[in-house]
């Protein structure tokens, strides 16, 4: 069984319950690691709760083949925050071993709300990509 397809039956089963906090705390801590649920600040918890109901309903995205990332004909910048959880990071590396993609850019300070935790750093590692493809596509 897909640990995936695991964790959505149990989120399921919270929001059918009417357990919404459980189910965005549940998924929170899959992902991010044990205890995250709890430091993070209430708006953070409160942008989880609001988006439970999409989670579930969303069909896991189609795995890509290394060919098909070979094939990408533009330019590509990979962005994490510095505390993003660490799939993020296996994510990236997966994809630099199919194609030479640059090294993700690393947000300081910030999770994976990086446009939330670090705004200044997001917004100018995002302008910088652009000005340096500028004209590529």
């Amino acid at each position: 069984m897909h640990a995936n397809a695991d964790r959505i039956r149990t989120l399921q089963k919270y929001l059918a319950d009417g357990n919404v906090e459980l189910a965005a705390q549940t998924l929170v801590d899959s992902i991010s690691g044990p205890g995250r649920w709890a430091s993070l600040p209430p708006e953070a918890k409160q942008i989880n709760i609001d988006n439970m109901a999409t989670v579930t309903q969303t069909a896991p995205p189609p795995a890509t083949s290394c060919e098909q990332v070979a094939k990408f004909d533009f330019p590509i910048l990979l962005v994490h925050g510095e505390r993003s959880p660490k799939i993020y990071f296996a994510m990236s590396a997966a994809m630099r071993k199919c194609k030479d993609v640059p090294e993700p850019t690393v947000i300081p300070y910030a999770t994976h709300g990086m446009m939330r935790d670090n705004p200044e750093a997001f917004n100018a590692a995002l302008a910088d990509f652009l000005k340096r493809n500028e004209g590529t596509r």
